[in-house]
């Protein structure tokens, strides 16, 4: 990977250009010690843990409080929103996934954006991210046999904990086997644009808008976040005191 950019312009250039961008110390290392106690009993239990919101307010400050929120400010726009917040969890000897995307179809504009914090080192040993710089920009296709194959120019993303990567959902990547005898976790925070539809799944139905919690006293664009506000639309439900 060539030289990383350091100014929220040349972050978003380079997400542009490659499909990716990663921004070290992206969590201070003492929400990231935070981070890593609050997950150790979730990687207990099971490979992904969705909507953490719902699990524990030790998660707040990943709703606005990273390094990436200006880059996505940028990509997106003044109408952003937080889609899910989830917990992956690749165990020892696990991994080893195909080459996909996260939504399958090409957009001129940047619709949605994944930031994955790791909290622990991505090393080519622990089935460390590969993405393919470029892909986003289609057309980029593969065959069957080439979904666990390596990809001319494809990337192996080695970084320290605390990282994030922000990728576009278009990007196509995969992730290798964790030949390691350590979890390999990453919280991937998910944003759009606010006329998404926010993720909901039957095992927490409890939806972002309804966690009142996280919006009251932190104003308009933390209402946004949660899908609660837009200034100028018909759809706000957050109460007066909280704008």
């Amino acid at each position: 990977m060539p030289l990383r950019p350091r100014t929220t312009e040349e972050q978003a250039a380079f997400f542009h250009e490659n499909g990716y961008v990663l921004l070290e110390e992206a969590v201070s290392s003492a929400y990231l010690d935070r981070l890593r106690t609050a997950t150790e009993t979730l990687t207990e239990r099971k490979a992904t843990d969705r909507n953490l919101l719902a699990l524990s307010p030790v998660f707040e400050d990943l709703i606005d409080g990273h390094a990436g929120l200006p880059v996505l400010e940028r990509l997106i726009g003044d109408d952003l929103q937080l889609l899910a917040m989830d917990l992956r969890t690749c165990p020892a000897g696990g991994g080893d996934m195909a080459w996909h995307t996260d939504h399958p179809y090409f957009s001129p504009v940047v619709n949605t954006v994944n930031c994955a914090l790791y909290l622990d080192d991505l090393t080519p040993v622990n089935g460390a991210l590969r993405v393919v710089p470029r892909s986003h920009r289609g057309p980029f296709t593969l065959t069957p046999d080439e979904l666990f194959a390596p990809i001319p120019g494809e990337v192996t993303v080695e970084c320290r904990a605390g990282t994030m990567v922000v990728f576009s959902d278009a990007l196509w990547h995969r992730t290798g086997r964790n030949e390691t005898d350590r979890p390999r976790r990453g919280i991937f925070v998910y944003y759009g644009h606010f006329w998404h539809k926010q993720c909901a799944y039957p095992e927490r139905p409890r939806p972002l808008r309804e966690m009142t919690e996280y919006i009251e006293g932190k104003g308009e664009r933390r209402a946004q976040l949660m899908g609660l506000f837009r200034r100028g639309s018909e759809f706000n439900v957050v109460p007066e005191e909280t704008r």
